[in-house]
């Protein structure tokens, strides 16, 4: 068992090293050897994914963020690569499905502009929203206010 640790961890030094240099080819090829040692090391898959979106081979990037995603579907890496890999392929339909049932890209600060991207009609329903149900002035203000004036009476 410990040997097998041992030859995971200098498969993983030696992909990131590849890695580092650009060379995604080789980086892949040594990171889906460790995949044979481990078929479910999440540092791999992860790093299978993540090369294969950057030399442009969208499907292969979608199908490994989707076997890190099985495993833990809250990894924020592979959440990205597949959502952005199903845009790449012009997959919309998908991608917006992939979106609506994701709730790590649903809590990101960019899920309005992703959603856009795929629905320009979520822009104006938005607005359409914003517009029925203006935010209250003040709300927060008057609030403390009181509060101060309550609190401020059992000190004097």
């Amino acid at each position: 068992m410990r040997k097998k640790q041992e030859q995971i961890k200098k498969l993983r030094k030696k992909g990131n090293n590849y890695l580092k240099d650009g060379n995604y080819d080789k980086a892949i090829e040594i990171f889906l050897e460790g995949l044979k040692l481990d078929s479910t090391d999440e540092t791999f898959l992860k790093n299978i994914s993540s090369s294969y979106f950057q030399i442009k081979e969208y499907n292969k990037a979608e199908h490994y963020s989707q076997i890190l995603l099985d495993i833990d579907k809250k990894n924020v890496e592979a959440n990205n690569i597949k959502f952005n890999s199903l845009v790449r392929q012009n997959k919309m339909d998908a991608a917006n499905l992939f979106l609506e049932s994701s709730e790590v890209l649903k809590n990101q600060n960019n899920y309005n502009d992703l959603k856009s991207m795929l629905d320009p009609e979520f822009i104006k329903t938005q607005q359409k929203i914003i517009e029925l149900n203006p935010p209250k002035k003040n709300t927060y203000i008057l609030n403390y206010r009181k509060l101060f004036e309550k609190e401020k009476n059992n000190f004097i």
